[in-house]
């Protein structure tokens, strides 16, 4: 299990009691599994999107139907930012909507059973059951960069889905992470997550920064564009390697 992580789990629901009710069975099964929860309620899905950053939650449970923007709305906007592998997990009363539910690539839908002692025991263990499967997924997924930003804690980012990590300069603390089209404030240096990274295709094009050789798009005489569209400047010294390195690791693909 993710016992080493801290994962963060967004829950949008517009019913006050609803919502607590499945904080709640949340809030046993972080104890039960021993995962370091951060959990963030929301009572709409124009709240969640406001403060929606991808890469951020690992886990969104979802009511359907929402004051306003409704919850299948919610994870069309979410997919299309994009946040492609967020695991969205539906608890609702609305069966009749599973099939959007799908649509949307959800991981499950939980029936919302909630207004008796035996329902919300049924509820309890078919929720306890999905995240199983879940987070049993995220094990077996891509690998995973841990660092303080200035999204307030500790942020998991996908490591194939980095672009480029940046420095003012080598005395810095700070670095700037290029991540699903945003620019983030990470709390390290450059060197020390190289070395993290040198072996998942990040490579230096400049004393101050590292890309991802499998986002490059085009490496011009003195800068490299990337596939997001970025653009950052390549220092002489490094170009020569920076070119064998992307001929050995792209072009052979």
């Amino acid at each position: 299990m993710l016992d080493t992580i801290n994962c963060r789990v967004a829950i949008c629901d517009d019913d006050d009691y609803d919502i607590e009710k499945i904080r709640m069975i949340i809030d046993d099964y972080q104890y039960d599994k021993n995962i370091d929860f951060k959990i963030d309620l929301y009572k709409s899905a124009e709240e969640l999107l406001e403060k929606y950053v991808p890469g951020y939650y690992m886990v969104l449970i979802l009511d359907v139907e929402l004051t306003g923007m409704d919850g299948i709305e919610l994870a069309k906007t979410i997919r299309a930012l994009p946040d492609k592998d967020v695991c969205i997990i539906y608890v609702s009363s609305h069966p009749q909507y599973m099939s959007g539910a799908f649509d949307v690539r959800a991981f499950n839908y939980v029936q919302k059973t909630i207004y008796s002692d035996e329902e919300i025991t049924l509820m309890h263990n078919k929720l306890f059951r999905v995240l199983d499967n879940a987070f049993e997924n995220m094990n077996q997924s891509e690998s995973l960069l841990k660092i303080k930003t200035d999204l307030e804690e500790d942020t998991l980012f996908k490591i194939k889905d980095i672009i480029a990590i940046s420095s003012e300069n080598k005395k810095e603390s700070s670095v700037i992470i290029r991540y699903a089209g945003k620019d983030i404030i990470g709390f390290d240096r450059v060197k020390n997550l190289y070395e993290s990274l040198k072996d998942q295709n990040f490579v230096y094009i400049s004393r101050w920064r590292i890309v991802n050789l499998l986002h490059i798009h085009v490496i011009n005489k003195e800068s490299v564009l990337m596939d997001d569209g970025s653009k950052y400047e390549l220092s002489r010294h490094y170009k020569n390697e920076l070119n064998r390195l992307f001929s050995d690791k792209v072009l052979s693909i």
